[in-house]
């Protein structure tokens, strides 16, 4: 696959470059050839405005046109005549130049023999019109296709000298300078041929080896080798695709060392309770223990225990996957918290804990949730608040108003919880403290239930330090439907 990848880089590339090496060289050809066209029809031009002086002459001289109408050796004068005194003898091969005209006054004279060769090299492209642009000599065209220079006589203009626009090079000297130049703009082309190839090469290579190296890393990640990482060497998308998989790669080596860490620590929260419940069980049926109260209270206690745990690992798990359900509603901060609040009013008071709630001085908004669900956070930080506060001790409660909502701010007595420890606090199954029983800790999955519930809420919690000494829960929530469309 990447050996046909490299072929489709490097074919396109190519392609590229050779479709714009081939319009380079071809347009730069025409238009080279065009230019070098127009300069000779602009040299061309001014032999032409001699040869209509000339012809100017002859008209004044003559009276007219008629004499030159088909006399072509009297043409041919009148074209030698417009060669100028400085300009260079006629090419090689074109023989000896006209003879010039004879001075006086009369027309330009016969002359027997050959007719002479024309030194401007104009051929029969050249040819005179009268003044209704008629043919008067050389060779007919249409004046569509004809560059005209007027002839001049007496201040009118009485006829005109027409070079046909179209011509081939013809002459040694100007095919040889027009060969040169396709042979120079082909050898440019191919140079610059050459040069695509080799930089196609190191782009098809400086792509692909990154494309190769996250290949290679997407197969050890599938071979659940989370250690794998790509280097970062560059700032393009490609630099941020090796810096998404090498973030991707440590989300899943962290998720993968915790969900070692949730069944190591699932397998230590039931094997305790289990082995206790299964010791006293046997003890019962070897009838070293009587099935007495106490007995009975204790294998309760754990069996109630095992079952906490279970609904608190299928409640977090519903709650993580999304499948929690949820009845939504615009309902009152304030009353859910003082009915969980009076929920645990006989425990603090028994373990000596002050419990006070304030309320804001402003109007509190509906916020938008689930009753029950909400419910049960509110009882799980007052439980968790009841198991770890030292005696005697307090629980403050705030709510407040926030920005798009509401927040119930939970703040407890000594002890506190190490800083280092509050990141972890939702974390599933953590404990700040490890030395604490099971029975004393709970199940450990309180705060990490309350966390997926808030949430699903589009709320947030966080912990921090007490102002009371102990640990400080803050719960955000948004405001209801009917609220935010008061506002």
């Amino acid at each position: 696959m990447n050996k046909r990848l490299s072929i489709k880089i490097l074919g396109a590339f190519l392609l590229l470059a050779s479709i714009s090496v081939g319009l380079t060289v071809g347009l730069s050809r025409y238009f080279s050839y065009r230019n070098f066209r127009q300069y000779l029809l602009g040299k061309e031009l001014e032999k032409a405005e001699l040869i209509s002086l000339q012809a100017a002459k002859h008209y004044s001289t003559a009276g007219g046109w008629e004499e030159l109408r088909g006399n072509p050796r009297l043409w041919r004068n009148v074209l030698s005549a417009g060669r100028q005194e400085n300009e260079p003898p006629p090419r090689m091969g074109d023989g000896p130049p006209f003879p010039p005209p004879a001075h006086g006054e009369g027309a330009f004279p016969r002359q027997d023999g050959p007719p002479p060769h024309d030194p401007l090299g104009l051929g029969a492209r050249i040819c005179l019109l009268d003044q209704g642009k008629n043919p008067v000599q050389g060779a007919p065209a249409s004046i569509e296709d004809l560059t005209l220079v007027p002839v001049t006589a007496d201040g009118r203009t009485v006829g005109w000298i027409g070079i046909a626009k179209d011509f081939p090079i013809t002459h040694p000297m100007e095919k040889a300078f027009v060969s040169q130049q396709s042979r120079a703009l082909l050898l440019i082309g191919a140079a610059i041929l050459a040069l695509s190839v080799l930089v196609s090469l190191i782009l098809a290579r400086s792509l692909l080896l990154p494309i190769r190296m996250l290949v290679q890393g997407t197969k050890e990640i599938a071979r659940h080798n989370f250690t794998v990482r790509i280097p970062v060497n560059r700032s393009d998308e490609l630099g941020r695709l090796a810096s998404d998989f090498n973030e991707m790669a440590g989300q899943l080596e962290s998720s993968a060392q915790r969900q070692k860490q949730w069944i190591s620590d699932i397998s230590h929260e039931l094997r305790t309770p289990l082995s206790v419940l299964l010791g006293s069980i046997e003890a019962l049926q070897d009838g070293v223990r009587e099935p007495d109260q106490e007995t009975l209270a204790l294998l309760h206690q754990k069996a109630a225990h095992i079952k906490k745990l279970v609904n608190d690992l299928h409640d977090l798990s519903m709650a993580e996957s999304g499948s929690l359900k949820m009845e939504e509603a615009d309902l009152d901060l304030r009353a859910l918290v003082r009915n969980a609040v009076a929920q645990f009013r006989e425990p603090y008071e028994k373990q000596g804990l002050a419990v006070t709630l304030e309320d804001p001085a402003s109007e509190l908004p509906a916020i938008r949730g689930d009753s029950a669900r909400l419910t049960q956070v509110f009882t799980n930080i007052l439980g968790n608040s009841l198991r770890y506060t030292d005696t005697p001790g307090r629980l403050r409660i705030r709510l407040t108003r926030t920005e798009n909502g509401a927040a119930a701010v939970f703040e407890d007595s000594a002890p506190g919880v190490p800083e280092k420890a509050l990141p972890r606090l939702f974390d599933r199954l953590f404990r700040a403290d490890s030395s604490r029983s099971a029975d004393t800790a709970g199940s450990g999955l309180g705060l990490s239930i309350c966390k997926s519930i808030v949430e699903a809420h589009g709320g947030t919690i966080t912990a921090g330090a007490s102002s009371l000494g102990g640990l400080k829960i803050e719960v955000r929530l948004p405001e209801g439907r009917e609220s935010a469309e008061k506002g």
